[in-house]
């Protein structure tokens, strides 16, 4: 059968080289023939259109003599004629020079040409009489006659030849055609025979493959098995009885529960489980034998053979012998206890996260309304006397109220929904404060270089956050330097365009930039892509993995940007990009008047916009009672109305409300009303801030609950300030 079978390869090898032999001659030889065709008919006409031109340049050239033309000469029109002659015996002969001029092989046009040549003969000897008695030759005279007629004779002679080459031409092209449908038969038949011999030869093959199938089915068991391993994927592969137990393990079982594979064939899966875990699974695995269905992650804890409890989880296809009866499972399992715990772990952190959410907003709510006890408080002591018992109630009101605001901060804190406390911040001196602390941090073996730029540009955020992110940078500094070491911070002052800025997730402008850079052991490229992810750590379970993902939270929350390089055995570089901030207007040295002596009453109009009735009404009570007109809006659409109508000097907005927010009703009325001045207040951020002059208004913005005088001294701030500019 064998010998057979490859009788027929040989035979369907021959024929098809054959085939393709002979296809492949019949290209070549229509190539060829092709190229000979256009080359020899194309040089034939192209000299036969030279002929005619040059006697035409001879006849012109002559009259021009006989005209008087003193430029010409007698031996320019015999050099033409020779040109013409001279191409005549190309056409009759062939010619070996660059233009493989191929003889014309009609008879007729040999003898056409032969013609030609002789009325060429005749015409340069009444050209010569002509010449002779060019006094005699004028135009009309009787030799003129003769030498126009000739000329004539000439071109239409050769214009007979050019159309006899390109009919000759045609024809060939006809034959070509001809052969080319030929050609165009016979490789189709060709295509048949290969097509006829495929045939034969599978049906041939398929022949062998019927013999063959009885030694294919005792490979077919082993081929079915590693194509489930296949579509299993994964660490351990295992196979087990309708019963559960196994009746093959691989070696890699001893990497996932401890055993060799002989300890555990003969016993079931259950066995190596918690009791509560082993009764559900084998609850599970009964109803999928029932089904004959797959297994597909099943998530099950086992017992280590140390006693450790690991998370595995199964997937498995039913294995079935020739009668179509079911007499097991095969599949693999997947160590996933290091995933399941930080899911677990993940799932934790975002119901906190969502209590955060929770506890944030009623804090918000918590805060406007500490601002109408606070606000309202300090009216009633101030308007009542020292002696008055009503005005200690006031001051026990006022003081409790202060007290709550702690506390919103803290759950403001708690839900991470907190503007920071953000503040103007020098990261140099704020590193100078905290030296000895850092150093001690990194221990006697690790010296702290600093590199601070001169006249550092302020940064607005929160400072203890700050310290706390370079406190985790500096501590995994110390435990990434194994030795003797050295831990470098510096600070600089940097401008940044688009281009500067394309690869940081970060807008064009001013930023102070602190690097951090240690000489540990670094780390390779996989590490350097996890460092900022939640949970990650290179401390195994003494690290929690939380430092970085909490610097990179704090750097994005104060608009910066974080960046890491590093490489095995040449440390970490650890970049951080914080935006210049604005100087607050009570930074101003121009603005900044004792409280003792300031006067904070005024006759501007201000229109106070917030959505809470009762802080609306606090404000308006508050500014109306030093002098000012106060207009009021629960909203940032009835606020642009308001505006239509009345002349306003300063509004002052709340951030959070429902449509419009602050910072949206603010552009709108600094791009309609440049001239009026703006100011927020908000209890925390919502992180709108995206222009620059939002981030202005935000980093400018009054926090509540604000006390009186906090938006008295703030309001106769601004419209002082306008004054002076």
């Amino acid at each position: 059968m064998l010998q057979f079978k490859t009788l027929s390869n040989r035979l369907l090898v021959v024929a098809v080289a054959g085939t393709t032999l002979l296809l492949v001659l019949l290209s070549v030889i229509s190539i060829q023939y092709t190229n000979r065709m256009v080359s020899q008919y194309s040089t034939l006409v192209a000299t036969s259109i030279e002929v005619k031109l040059k006697i035409a340049t001879a006849h012109l050239w002559f009259e021009e003599i006989i005209s008087g033309d003193l430029n010409e000469s007698i031996e320019t029109v015999w050099l033409q004629h020779d040109i013409a002659r001279h191409h005549i015996n190309e056409i009759l002969e062939g010619s070996n020079d660059s233009t493989g001029t191929v003889a014309v092989g009609s008879p007729q046009i040999r003898q056409d040409l032969g013609e030609v040549k002789n009325k060429l003969a005749v015409f340069r000897d009444v050209t010569l009489q002509r010449f002779n008695s060019m006094e005699y030759a004028g135009v009309g005279s009787e030799i003129d006659q003769k030498y126009d007629a000739i000329f004539i004779d000439l071109l239409a002679h050769m214009d007979r030849i050019i159309d006899e080459l390109k009919s000759l031409s045609s024809n060939d092209l006809e034959q070509f055609n001809l052969f080319q449908r030929v050609l165009i038969l016979l490789i189709l038949i060709a295509a048949s025979v290969i097509g006829f011999l495929l045939y034969l030869y599978r049906n041939r093959v398929m022949a062998l493959l019927n013999t063959q199938l009885a030694i294919n089915q005792s490979l077919s068991e082993s081929e079915t098995r590693l194509q489930d391993i296949a579509f299993c994927g994964g660490d351990w592969l295992w196979e087990v009885d309708v019963s559960g137990v196994y009746t093959y393990a691989s070696e890699n079982v001893v990497d996932i529960l401890g055993y060799y594979p002989d300890e555990i064939m003969g016993r079931t899966p259950f066995e190596f489980m918690p009791a509560e875990e082993s009764e559900r699974i084998a609850a599970i695995f009964a109803d999928i034998v029932n089904k004959q269905e797959k297994i597909t992650d099943l998530d099950n804890w086992g017992i280590h053979k140390n006693g450790k409890h690991i998370c595995l989880r199964t997937n498995g296809v039913p294995v079935f012998d020739a009668n179509a009866q079911l007499t097991g499972y095969r599949g693999v399992d997947k160590d996933v206890t290091e995933q399941k715990e930080m899911n677990d772990l993940l799932m934790r952190t975002q119901k906190m996260d969502a209590l955060g959410k929770l506890t944030g907003g009623i804090a918000h709510d918590f805060n406007n309304m500490l601002g109408v006890i606070t606000g309202y408080a300090e009216l009633l002591k101030n308007n009542l006397s020292v002696d008055d018992i009503s005005n200690k109630y006031a001051h026990q009101i006022y003081d409790a109220a202060v007290r709550s605001k702690k506390l919103t901060a803290k759950l403001l804190t708690f839900s991470r929904k907190e503007s920071f406390s953000t503040t103007e911040t020098d990261i140099n001196q704020l590193l100078r404060d905290d030296q000895h602390m850092l150093e001690k941090t990194l221990t006697a073996r690790i010296r702290l270089r600093y590199e601070l730029e001169v006249d550092l540009w302020p940064v607005c955020l929160d400072r203890a956050t700050l310290q706390d992110a370079i406190l985790n940078i500096s501590i995994n500094a110390m435990h990434a330097i194994e030795d003797i070491g050295t831990f470098t911070i510096r600070t600089q002052n940097i401008s940044m365009d688009a281009e500067d800025v394309s690869q940081l997730n970060i807008k064009p402008g001013e930023y102070v930039v602190v690097s951090f850079t240690d000489t540990g052991a670094g780390m390779s490229e996989a590490t350097r892509l996890k460092v900022f992810d939640p949970y990650f750590t290179t401390k195994g379970d003494s690290g929690i993995g939380l430092g970085l993902s909490q610097v990179y939270g704090f750097v994005q929350q104060s608009g910066g940007e974080i960046h890491l390089s590093s490489q095995p055995g040449q440390g970490v570089k650890v970049l951080i990009y914080l935006p210049h901030c604005f100087s607050s207007a009570s930074d101003d040295p121009v603005l900044k008047v004792a409280d003792s002596s300031w006067d904070y009453s005024g006759d501007e109009t201000i229109l106070v916009v917030d959505d809470e009735k009762a802080l609306c009404g606090l404000a308006k009570e508050i500014l109306s009672k030093h002098g000012y007109k106060v207009l009021c809006a629960k909203n940032g659409k009835k606020a642009l109305e308001i505006l239509e109508t009345e002349s306003v000097d300063l509004l002052f907005s709340d951030v959070i409300m429902p449509g419009m927010d602050g910072y949206e009703l603010a552009s709108r009325v600094k791009k309609n009303y440049p001239d009026i001045i703006i100011q927020m207040a908000s209890g925390f951020s919502n992180k709108r801030h995206e222009s620059e002059f939002n981030e202005k208004l935000h980093q400018q913005r009054l926090l509540k609950p604000y006390s009186s005088k906090m938006l008295l001294h703030r309001v106769r701030e601004l419209l002082d300030r306008v004054k002076v500019s």
